[in-house]
């Protein structure tokens, strides 16, 4: 299979990477296994939170994806090697979201690895509107697809509390057998606050059951299965490559069919195709964010995320059921 000029150039800066960050932890040292705090490298700002939420004081965490990048075809940098380096636990997503970590695990190969699609059930991958299976375009290649399953499982507060949470709970305890019992109680601590958040989301949406709305990518299904709501389709099956026409008239047709109310578009892509797709359809454009994160409006941790996401939803379909 031929391998696409910009997935050789990050091969390339990959290797470099990695060759220099090796000579760092000779020349550096690494952090002996006895340090007071758990260091923790995630993918994501979400998955972050989750490892403070249940580790507290007793681990650091950093976050590679900034917050309003977009974790498609991220490309690394210095400093995440270095973290990478130093952690004791890499968390990462899985399911075809955040595949430019596999090259850089070798930088962590004394940590510990907690890959969170293995710890919950997962929904297939939404097929395109007219072209089942394939991108949005005829035919060629893709450097970022999330290949047969959909990756978004930490927007579903149910998914985190009863697996994504525990499953880190226990590689924590696994690390730093000494806080076991800490990392249980905070568990716990969130698993309560993550119910109340599931009953404040359903009260939010709960008028707007059944509704269906076109997503700039497909990331909210498993929010929209959770509380009622349908995710009727997608402007980005593959994010990082635009759809071509023949996608954009399809999904316009399908839209109009379905009956939606909404076009969903994110912090980490252009908003216009959206825009677009909203005025061929009649229907406004609400501004959502998977992922939020420190220095993100109203988004700052993983709950605050998931409710405003929920309350501009909310806001959103009362405004188009008032159109």
């Amino acid at each position: 299979m031929r391998v696409p000029q910009g997935e050789r150039r990050r091969r390339t800066l990959w290797r470099a990477l990695l060759g220099l960050v090796v000579a760092l932890g000779v020349a550096m040292g690494v952090p002996g296994q006895g340090a007071a705090q758990v260091e923790v490298v995630t993918t994501l700002p979400p998955l972050a939170d989750l490892v403070r939420q249940v580790g507290g004081e007793r681990v650091t965490v950093t976050a590679l994806v900034p917050p309003g990048a977009s974790p498609h075809g991220y490309e690394p940098r210095p400093s995440d090697l270095r973290a990478l380096a130093r952690a004791r636990l890499v968390v990462w997503v899985g399911a075809g979201l955040d595949t430019w970590l596999e090259p850089l695990l070798a930088t962590a190969r004394d940590a510990a690895r907690l890959e969170l699609a293995q710890t919950t059930p997962l929904l297939p991958s939404e097929e395109g509107p007219s072209h089942p299976g394939r991108g949005p375009g005829a035919g060629g290649e893709h450097d970022h697809h999330h290949g047969p399953w959909d990756p978004h499982i930490w927007l579903d507060p149910l998914r985190v509390r009863d697996d994504l949470a525990p499953a880190i709970a226990q590689a924590l305890a696994a690390l730093d057998p000494q806080g076991a019992g800490t990392y249980q109680a905070n568990l716990a601590r969130f698993q309560e606050a993550l119910t109340r958040l599931d009953q404040e989301v359903r009260a939010l949406l709960a008028p707007y059951q059944g509704a269906r709305f076109v997503a700039v990518h497909s990331a909210w299904r498993y929010f929209a299965a959770r509380y009622g709501l349908e995710q009727a389709g997608s402007l980005h099956e593959y994010p990082g490559r635009e759809p071509g026409p023949a996608w954009m008239a399809a999904l316009i047709t399908q839209a109009r069919e379905a009956g939606v109310r909404l076009v969903v578009t994110e912090a980490q892509f252009d908003p216009r195709l959206a825009q677009q797709v909203a005025r061929e359809v009649g229907v406004p454009v609400v501004a959502l964010d998977p992922l939020g994160g420190p220095g993100v409006e109203g988004m700052e941790g993983y709950m605050a995320m998931i409710k405003t996401n929920a309350r501009r939803l909310s806001e959103a379909l009362a405004g188009a059921a008032g159109r």
